[in-house]
């Protein structure tokens, strides 16, 4: 961007709006969310069938699997945030991107040649490590490339929705292969490897600048991409600044100017944003929610390959089917109900979370009175309810709370950490639980008290919501522009 344009008020709202309709953006976008639909199954390593595999086919015990998946998620957890705040930091994002999925793409298939425990120990660190990188990376680069605002909705509910739809096809093809391959069910993996190949090459081919207005520019939008731009208006954010200036509450190592671009704000402290009463229900929400929803899949998943024989894994992947097919209706439905009927995000968000009780409810009637497979595996309805929601919520809720924090992918960094933390213990408790008991209905009871508090947590948020601000805010910057340069979006 040229200097002089890069000095004009509100700039960096206004080449985003101006940039919309250019072919490279669109291709990026495109490629972004292919992107997604290649990186699922890396992002989990497809976790519930390497359970599975542990116990039906490894001969591990419920406890030792859990104690696998319980190290992965504490990898996880210790460099979520760190990640978190490096992404907004640097300017490489992209990088840090192709690095965590040339890991994830590689380091999985390693189970074919050895099934040692220290080995998948280690495997399962480093997989750790590389998912905190992909996580931390997805929200901000979604919203860099999007240009936020209600684009950001849209492209994050399209990627929500190829992120389900790739871990459907993942599965079947997953499931597949164990079938043929039996009892070699361990090929199974090459599906990761050859997914993330092609999420490793979206990312490689996607364009960098865009050709707009005769200026060479970048498409990715950094400042964007740490949510630093609000749509309140130059006096909203002069008053913000004024407040934490006051208090002393604005990050010290940042530029705090903001003359040249009156939309582009200050990071503000760490302790400022952890102390925002919204953001802790909903990262304890999302901890419950994941402590109740973690171990359901892979138990119900050993349930139905104990003695399932050749049909044992495919069950399981019978199960991610149905919970992925759900999860894409769920996505789109959750953004339909808070734009088209005009609920209270906190509405579908409830219902999401609220799933995991009927659904651990109903298997644990069903073990005990009618332990029929097809009836368990119909149980992932609720799985899919759950899944969509809170996936998307994760990355529209947070933003909504950080607008204008400058620290988005921080606070999606402990949102994630929240959820990796939750889902650890979830696998780690039940799994020792019903090693020491003696039956799975134990494990599930204990999943469907957490998934109780976090409806409580989720009932005490308090979401703002978009608002006719964003409209006006458009108009204010789409008239500066053309005071400023003389010239109008496109020409």
């Amino acid at each position: 961007m040229t200097s002089d344009l890069s000095k004009t008020p509100s700039n960096t709202m206004k080449e985003i709006k101006c940039r919309k309709n250019d072919g490279k953006v669109q291709l990026a976008l495109r490629l972004w969310i292919l992107c997604v639909f290649f990186m699922a199954p890396t992002k989990d390593g497809l976790a519930p069938f390497f359970s599975t595999y542990l116990v039906a086919s490894v001969g591990m015990d419920a406890g030792t699997a859990g104690l696998v998946w319980f190290i992965k998620e504490m990898a996880k957890l210790a460099s979520q945030i760190p990640l978190g705040n490096l992404v907004d930091k640097t300017k490489h994002k992209r990088a840090i991107l192709l690095l965590s999925i040339s890991l994830l793409t590689f380091v999985p298939m390693t189970v074919i040649f050895t099934q040692n425990l220290t080995f998948i120990i280690f495997k399962s660190i480093i997989e750790g490590v590389a998912t905190s990188g992909l996580e931390a990376s997805r929200g901000p680069f979604t919203l860099g490339l999007s240009g936020g605002d209600e684009n950001f909705d849209t492209i994050a509910k399209y990627a929500e929705a190829a992120d389900h739809t790739g871990s459907l096809v993942a599965a079947i093809l997953a499931g597949i292969v164990a079938y043929v391959m039996y009892p070699r069910v361990e090929f199974l993996f090459l599906v990761i490897g050859v997914m993330g190949c092609f999420a490793f090459f979206t990312i490689v081919f996607m364009p960098v600048h865009t050709n707009s207005n005769d200026r060479k520019s970048e498409i990715f939008n950094h400042d964007i991409a740490r949510n630093s731009v609000s749509t309140k208006g130059k006096q909203d954010i002069e008053t913000r600044n004024s407040e934490l200036q006051e208090k002393g509450s604005i990050d010290e190592d940042k530029d705090n100017s903001s003359e040249e671009n009156v939309d582009i704000l200050p990071a503000i402290s760490l302790r400022v944003l952890l102390s925002d009463r919204n953001l802790l229900y909903f990262t304890l929400a999302i901890f419950f929610y994941h402590f109740g929803n973690g171990a359901v899949m892979p138990l119900l998943g050993q349930i139905l390959a104990l003695g399932g024989g050749r049909a044992g894994i495919p069950y399981t992947s019978a199960n991610i089917a149905i919970a992925q097919i759900v999860s894409v209706f769920s996505a789109y439905g959750m953004d339909y109900l808070v734009k088209k009927k005009g609920c209270r995000i906190n509405i579908p968000i409830l219902i999401g979370f609220g799933s995991i009780i009927p659904r651990v409810g109903s298997i644990i009637v069903l073990l005990l009175v009618w332990p029929n497979r097809y009836a368990l595996i119909a149980t992932q309805l609720f799985d899919g309810l759950g899944a969509g929601v809170n996936g998307l919520a994760i990355i529209q809720v947070t933003q909504l709370l950080t607008e204008g924090t400058g620290r988005y992918g921080f606070a999606v960094s402990v949102m994630r950490s929240a959820h990796f933390f939750g889902s650890s213990l979830s696998n780690l408790l039940s799994g020792y639980l019903i090693t020491l008991i003696g039956f799975y209905e134990a494990g599930f009871g204990m999943l469907g008290v957490a998934a109780i508090i976090s409806v409580m947590f989720v009932q005490k948020m308090k979401i703002p919501s978009r608002t006719s601000q964003i409209e006006q805010a458009e108009k204010t910057d789409t008239n500066a522009l053309e005071l400023t340069t003389g010239t109008k979006c496109g020409e």
